[in-house]
Formats: C-alpha cells, structure tokens, sequence
C-alpha cells in the first residue's frame, strides 16, 4: 500500500501467495511502463517487515526479475527501437501494432480510404462556408435600416476573404508542371456567394481512378525526388515550396550523414542526422527531412518540395490565428489598445467636465447671490420711492 501510494504512477506493487508453505509470500513491483526506460533498478534491499514471528528482512532476487526491453524491428531496412509495442510515429496516419517475433519481412498495404477523406472535405467546406457567410454578413447593406455591418469598410477583413478565396481557387503545380485544384476533386465555388459544394461524383472519380501522390500532392506538403537514394520524410511550416539539389559529401565519426541542399545557385549547409540530412533554420528548405541511403554520396539530384492546398490553408491560418505574433491577435490587441486609449480620454474629459462643472455651479451661485442682493436693493427703492411719492 505504501508502495501503491507513494509511486502509483510509475510502479505497481502486489503480494502473491506462492503456496510454498515454506516460503509462501512474495512482494512483486511492477513498471507501469514499456521499453528500457522504465526498468526498475537499485531498489533498496534494506528493508526490514514485522512479523508475528520476528522481524524479516527481504531481498529481492535478480533471478526472478524480467529485464525491460525496446521492441527492435526494421522498417525499410533501417533498425528501429521504440519503447512500447504501439508505433504511431513512423508512418504518417497509420498505427502499428507489434504482436509477435518474425523471421521474415511483414508487408504493410495502405489504401485511401475514399469516405472518411469525403467527410473529411465536406467538413472542411462547411467549416469555409461559415467562414465566408459570417464575412459577407457584414458587407452586406440593410436597406430598412440604411447600414451594413461593423466591419463593413474594413481593409483587413476584406483581404482575409480574398485570401481564403484564393487558396480554393488556385491550384498547386507538380514536378512534372501540371497543374491541379481543388476543383479537379469535385469542389466548386458558387460564383455570387462564393460559398463552397462538394460534386461527389467527381470526387468518386478522382479518388477512384487518381494516384495517391496525385491527392497528397494536391492536398498536402509533399517532395518528390529525381533520385531512388533519397525519400522525402517531412518538413514544417516553415519550409517553402521549390526544387532544391541535394549533396552528399560523406558521414561524420558516428555515422551521420553530411552534405547541403542548394537552391538558386545559393549552398545551405544541411544537418545530419543518421541517414537523414535536414534543412538549417532561416533557409528555404529549413525543416526539410530527407533520407539518403546507407553510403550513397555524391550529387544525388533535386527535390521537388510542394505545399498543397490543405497545409496552405493550415500555415495561412496559422499566420491569422497565432497567438501574439498572429495577424488578427495583432489587430486585436491593437484595438484594444484604442479601446483602453480612449477610455482614458474619456476619464480626462469627464474629470475636466466635472471641475468644469464645479466652477460653472460656483458662478452659478455667486450670480445667484448677485440677484438676490440687487433684488434686495429693488426692493428697498421701490418702498423708498413709494414713500417719496406718498
């Protein structure tokens, strides 16, 4: 129980009953955790328990432990070890699970899965569409009211609409220099609304007759490479679309590879990192992944980086919605940065107003007095003249 209490989260204590009159009672603790970093050890062995029949002390016995492991396979000939036996980083949207030792290559076959990408696209068009709705609504001139919306003249909110209508419209171009977009899956723009619909039969046909490189390439941040020694791995928002060459130049003392991307007649150093050579930051490949074969070197020929319209879409609206650094948090904070201006504008005057107010009531007064005493003064030439008359 003290076990249990103190270190729930890591380990599992329990006593079993062996039925060894002898020897009946065993302590076992238990990791909570896979792989070679949750193996228990130097765990104290002074410990002393009370018993009717006097003090014990325990020992836990080597012999009786099992040693934590990493599962150890192969993917695509490269050695890989993971501390549990669920694998969901090594093939993006797909799961692995490692049942039992093999002798022989496991092939795993990846297929669209047409109606989950179908919802996927519908709710990514409902999503627009209110987005684009809730933006019109506020160009929009009420006629019975004679007004528009809040932010009916705003340039910002404009630029926004446009910008979002243009990542629909405009396609993306693949390395052989075709050019796709969304409406080559079926998604129409309304021409008065611009809202967006979905043509499912169109997008059956796509789906059911294109290439999987044509839909991640039309969607996603993909590479394609002129050279079978290198594969594209992944890359991050800030990479940029282009054709970078690729040179290897060697491996350092642990096996990592070395070499530079080239752009533009420009050379970027790249980092190696085993058989992957990455981009450096501040370059335009920066983030980039790619993954040279065992031992190749020497020019390995280019590759054709392109961002599809679903990662555009993510990275444009990162761009808007960041925290801070975001374009419409700026405007935000800019706007109440007006807003708390102008309430202090409004303290100043309203504290000015009221002394204002202060010095007109004491006028006020001192007029007030003024009248009294000259009707006073009235007053008693009116009874004098009333005398001087009688």
């Amino acid at each position: 129980d003290a076990i249990n209490d103190e270190a729930s989260d890591l380990v599992t204590a329990s006593i079993i009953d062996t039925g060894d009159p002898d020897d009946p009672y065993k302590l076992i603790i238990t990791s909570n955790g896979t792989g070679e970093e949750n193996d228990i050890s130097n765990i104290s062995t002074d410990i002393v328990v009370g018993t009717s029949s006097g003090d014990v002390a325990l020992s836990f016995v080597s012999e009786e432990s099992v040693d934590a492991q990493n599962a150890i396979f192969k993917f695509g000939g490269v050695t890989i070890q993971r501390g549990s036996n669920t694998v969901s980083d090594l093939i993006e949207g797909v799961t692995l699970e490692l049942k039992e030792e093999t002798t022989s290559p496991v092939t795993i076959t990846v297929e669209s899965d047409s109606e989950e990408l179908q919802g996927a696209l519908e709710s990514f068009i409902e999503a627009y569409n209110e987005v684009n709705s809730l933006i019109q609504s506020q160009f929009e001139f009420n006629e019975e009211t004679g007004s528009a919306g809040v932010l009916s003249g705003d340039a910002t909110l404009r630029q926004v609409q446009s910008n979002l209508q243009s990542l629909v419209a405009t396609g993306i171009e693949d390395a052989d220099g075709s050019r796709y977009s969304l409406a080559s899956i079926g998604v129409e723009i309304d021409r008065y609304s611009g809202d967006l619909s979905l043509d499912t039969d169109t997008f059956q046909d796509a789906v059911e007759n294109g290439d999987t490189e044509f839909l991640r390439n039309l969607l996603l941040a993909n590479g394609t490479t002129t050279s079978n020694d290198v594969s594209y791995v992944t890359s991050s928002d800030d990479t940029r679309a282009g054709t970078y060459g690729i040179v290897v130049t060697g491996y350092d003392g642990e096996g990592n590879v070395q070499g530079y991307f080239t752009y533009d007649g420009e050379t970027y150093e790249a980092t190696g990192s085993g058989q992957y050579l990455i981009g450096a930051n501040d370059s335009p490949m920066e983030d980039l992944r790619v993954r040279i074969d065992d031992g190749v070197t020497g020019d390995l020929g280019e590759i054709f980086y392109s961002v599809g319209v679903a990662e555009r879409f993510e990275r444009t609206l990162d761009d808007y919605l960041m925290p801070i650094a975001g374009l419409l948090p700026s405007i935000e904070t800019q706007i109440e940065e007006q807003i708390a201006e102008i309430d202090t504008q409004i303290e100043e005057f309203e504290a000015r107003l009221a002394i204002r107010e202060q010095e007109l009531l004491a006028q006020f007064i001192e007029v007030e007095e003024a009248l009294a005493e000259l009707q006073t003064m009235q007053d008693t030439i009116d009874q004098q003249l009333a005398a001087l008359s009688s």
